[in-house]
Parts: C-alpha cells; structure tokens; sequence
C-alpha cells in the first residue's frame, strides 16, 4: 500500500514538473535512484533470508529516500510558476493576532545561545527520521502521514509561495536563507533543477512544523516519547526565528499535520523486542501483548486481548 503512495507521489512530481515545463537535470538524480536501487535489492534478499525485521528497514528507508526525490521535485517543479508572492498577507495576518516575525526573529539573534539551541534542533530532523524507521514498529504510517503532509503542503506552495520574513522585513539574510533565495528567484527564471543541490523553499506553510509534530507523534508509543516531544517543540519554537517563516505559517503547518494525523488514526500492535526503542511492558499471567495506538492522543497504551 505504501509503495502505491510513494508511486502516485512520484507520478504527481514527475506530471507537474513536465506540465509546468521546467529542465531537468536527469544526471544529478543518479545516486539517489541508484541508492533506492541498493536499498530496495537489499530488502529483497533479507525477506529470502527471512529477516523479516531487516526487510521492514529497507523497505522503510528506500520509501523514505523515494518520497524525498519526489517531493522535493515536486516543490521546486512549482516555484516555475511564477504566482505572487503572499509576504505581506502573511505578515498581516501575523499582525492580526499581535505577532510579529520580525520582532522574534531580532530578539533570537540578540540572544547567542537561544540561537544555537534553536539552530541545533531545526537541523536534527533527517536524524530523528532515520530513528522512527530504527524504533518504531509500522514506520509506514509515519511515511504516509509525511506524503500526505507533503503533498499538502506543495499544493498550498503553488497557489501561495513567498520569501520569507528576512525579506519582507528587510532584515539581515542569512547565510544558510540566501540559497533560498536564489532557487526562488532561478525557477523562474527557468533555472535548471538540480536535485544535488535542492534545499526547502517552501514557506507557507511551514513543512518543519508538519515534520515535527508527526515525528512527536511517531515516537509518542515508544521510550523516547519525552525526549521527542521536548525536542521537536523546541524545533517548532525555531521556524520563526531560524527558518524566516511567519506565525501564520507555523499555524497552517500545524493544522495539517492534525489532518495527516486525524486521517491516519489506527491501532498498531507492539510486540516486545520488535523495536529498539519500543515499549515492552507484558503481562505475566498470560501470553498478552501491548497494543499502542500510532496517535498519540488521547491514550498512549491499552492492553490488548
């Protein structure tokens, strides 16, 4: 069933990108096809093998690797499109509810150590990704969950793209922004997409904030479940200051990972010793095993039958 999704994804990123008319840079996609390649001929010899654990990771990681090409080709496919930019109706809207990026973004930069911690947490996201597919039995549901998140996110992208607040507020561009920046301005000028040298410009909404929460969902039934959720609120508190976004973008990034979640909502079986980092509580008066649920709300744990 994943593998239908991460097609369909493929299929949407591959259609876009023709429609809209963008050049391609066919060569900068080799490693990466020939990494999923590697890791799919992996999970075929571990299920021969019968390791049915080693199969699930590499199938887990070459979906993971397969739905980032054609996500991230698929936002760069529509920053060609050349719509206006929705700054100013962004920071309005921040303004609305007596916010202001620029103001936080200035205080964060004003404060060192509040801007490394922050900095620090904003980049551990491909990390805890690799963790969920290490520690959480059924990582497709995360997966599916960022697809969904993903695809979301680039339909809003190409209705509604934007700078960022550095921009808008004429505030200092950092260095890390300024690529951004360019890709932006490239695309439409008919720059050709690289997938070597692809970065997120995506600012409405804020995709770090759809990541975050599904990652605190995701290790929410395992042992890092607070670790987690500290951790990718602390990434949430960054997408302001750190990633130029506007409030309104945290809020839209939110709101999505809820729907991703909502839609996703199931029960998963947690055996103990199938996971590293999973909970593995028994009970000894019979041959029971703990049932988690993927959500974390309202109940982290029940016991099953």
């Amino acid at each position: 069933m994943l593998n239908m999704k991460i097609s369909l994804l493929t299929i949407i990123a591959a259609a876009g990108i023709t429609l809209i008319g963008c050049q391609i840079d066919y060569a900068s996609y080799a490693p990466s096809v020939l990494a999923c390649v590697l890791v799919w001929a992996i999970g075929r010899y571990c299920d021969h093998k019968g390791w049915k654990r080693a199969s699930g990771l590499a199938g887990a990681l070459g979906a993971l690797t397969a739905a980032s090409i054609a996500a991230a080709s698929l936002t760069y496919g529509l920053g060609a499109l050349k719509r206006p930019y929705i700054d100013a109706t962004l920071a309005a809207i921040d303004a609305w509810f007596g916010l202001s990026a620029s103001e936080t973004v200035t205080f964060v930069g004003s404060h060192p150590l509040l801007h490394t911690v922050l900095a620090y947490a904003y980049g551990t996201m491909g990390v805890q990704t690799l963790l969920v597919v290490l520690c959480v039995k059924r990582p497709q549901v995360f997966l599916t969950r960022m697809i969904l998140g993903a695809l979301v996110m680039a339909a809003c992208f190409a209705f509604w793209p934007a700078q960022g607040s550095c921009v808008y507020f004429n505030l200092p561009v950092p260095d890390y922004y300024a690529q951004v920046l360019r890709d932006l301005d490239g695309l439409q000028r008919g720059q050709v997409i690289n997938l070597g040298k692809i970065t997120g410009i995506v600012t409405f909404p804020s995709f770090h904030t759809i990541w975050a929460v599904l990652l605190a969902a995701a290790f929410w039934p395992t042992r890092l479940r607070w670790p987690a959720l500290a951790l990718n609120g602390l990434v949430i508190a960054s997408v302001v200051p750190i990633g130029m976004h506007y409030y309104a973008d945290l809020a839209a990034g939110i709101l999505i990972a809820a729907i991703a979640l909502a839609l996703t909502r199931r029960k998963v079986e947690v055996r103990p010793g199938d996971a590293p980092c999973q909970t593995s509580k028994t009970n000894n008066s019979s041959n029971r095993y703990l049932v988690a649920t993927t959500s974390p709300w309202p109940a982290a744990t029940t016991t099953g039958p």
